[in-house]
This record gives C-alpha cells, sequence and structure tokens, in this order.
C-alpha cells in the first residue's frame, strides 16, 4: 500500500499492487508511471487512490491478473500506449481512463463505474496464457460509458464476447482470426453502433443469439442505421 506522490520502478516486475488511499480530507493518493511502463504479475486494485501516467508520456501499464477499481479508484491512462490487463472490473464510483491507442484484455470487462474511451480501442483478445477461455462478458457499456471501437481478437483461438446488457460503441466493431464473434446470451440486449450524427460498421465474423429471444441491433438514429458489411459476419439466432 502506498501513499500520495509514489513512482513506481519500471525495472522491477511487480507482483500484486494494492493501492489504498485516505477515505477522509486529503484524499489525494497517486502512484505514477514516471520512468517507463510497468508492469504488474498478478493483480492491480485501486481503492480511494489514483494510478496514473507522468507528465504526457504514453506509458504501457501491463497487468497479467485483475484489475479492480473500487470506490474513488481512478486509472488514468489517457496519455495513449498499449495497455494489457488480465481482466478489468471497474465497480460503482471507480474510474477508467482509457488510452487513446488500444485497451487489450483477456478476460471479462465489466463496468458499474465510469469508462471514459478517449476515441480508444478496447480489444478482447483470446490467450493460451491468460485468463484462459472461448467466453469473456462484456457489461456496463452504454450512454456515458459507451465504448468508441470494440475489436474482438481470436487470432491465437477462439474468442466469443457475450454482450451481457446494452451496449453502445460508437464507430465500429471488428473480429480478427477465424472464430472471432459477438454473443447475445441475455434477451432483450440492444447493441447501439454510431452515434446520432455519424453511421458505425460492424466487420466481424460471427454474431450469435439465443434461439427464443430477442436481440436488436440497431443505429444510434434513424438517419444513421449501422452498417453491417456485406462480406461477414454470418448471423444465427434471432436477431431483430
Amino acid at each position: 500500500t502506498y501513499t500520495d506522490g509514489m513512482f513506481l520502478d519500471s525495472a522491477k516486475v511487480w507482483n500484486d499492487l494494492i493501492l489504498n488511499g485516505n477515505t477522509a480530507s486529503p484524499a489525494s493518493t497517486s502512484v505514477v508511471m514516471r520512468t517507463g511502463g510497468i508492469e504488474i504479475g498478478g493483480d492491480l486494485t485501486i481503492t480511494n487512490a489514483s494510478f496514473l501516467q507522468y507528465s504526457t508520456n504514453a506509458y504501457a501499464l501491463t497487468v497479467g491478473g485483475d484489475v479492480t477499481l473500487n470506490a474513488d479508484g481512478v486509472l488514468d491512462l489517457s496519455n495513449g500506449g498499449t495497455q494489457s490487463f488480465g481482466s478489468l472490473t471497474t465497480n460503482t464510483d471507480g474510474t477508467y481512463g482509457a488510452t487513446d491507442g488500444t485497451t487489450i484484455v483477456y478476460g471479462h470487462i465489466l463496468n458499474s463505474g465510469s469508462f471514459v474511451h478517449n476515441d480508444g480501442n478496447l480489444e478482447s483478445k483470446f490467450s493460451t496464457t491468460i485468463e484462459t477461455g472461448r467466453y469473456k462478458e462484456l457489461k456496463g457499456f452504454s450512454g456515458s460509458s459507451s465504448l468508441y471501437d470494440l475489436d474482438v481478437n481470436a487470432t491465437d483461438g477462439e474468442r466469443q464476447v457475450n454482450l451481457v446488457t446494452d451496449t453502445d460503441v460508437e464507430r465500429k466493431i471488428t473480429g480478427q482470426g477465424s472464430y472471432s464473434g459477438l454473443n447475445f446470451n441475455t434477451d432483450g440486449v440492444t447493441l447501439t453502433v454510431g452515434t446520432t450524427d455519424a453511421t458505425g460498421s460492424i466487420d466481424g465474423k460471427y454474431i450469435f443469439g439465443n434461439s427464443g429471444h430477442t436481440h436488436t441491433i440497431q443505429g444510434a438514429a434513424e438517419l444513421y442505421p449501422v452498417e453491417i458489411k456485406s462480406d461477414s459476419p454470418q448471423i444465427f439466432g434471432t436477431s431483430d
């Protein structure tokens, strides 16, 4: 546990890192990546504290385990760079300020706090060593916590992203590999792609629905319907 103004040594590989800030005034605990990227082999947990890049540097944060942002826990990587997490859970009053590059997540991606996309790409990626498994959940990304770009990366195996709740993607959804796809495994879920003044697109491989369920894919405005590329994807199940 670290206090305000600590700098992490980029030459080390950290194990589990727990940041617990002060719940009373002044509550300004922060840890900064000052000299370079940081690798955490285990989990990163932030509560009442901030984890930041130094100045305008786009340092990379690599976390092999789970990233958990609790109340008033802030992970701000908005300077840019490619960031990589085993899983990402943002709980109530937690905040992830995403890179404008790519955030790679191998496991579940769950949000009940605040997600700021900063025009970046969120990539759900299959791995044979980190958070293995074909199906991973995506939950809580709509409205003010919408995604900008979503990529499903199955180049090293099979990856299906389960859309547990309504999901908004402002620009595009893409897929890599032979078995990448979206899975509507909850009845009544709506996927909105695009904005009220721009068309969004889906260019993946598969979209799966469950028999007997109703799933909706729509644009954000009637004048800007979502574009589903003609050569893909293949849609299974029931869809509106």
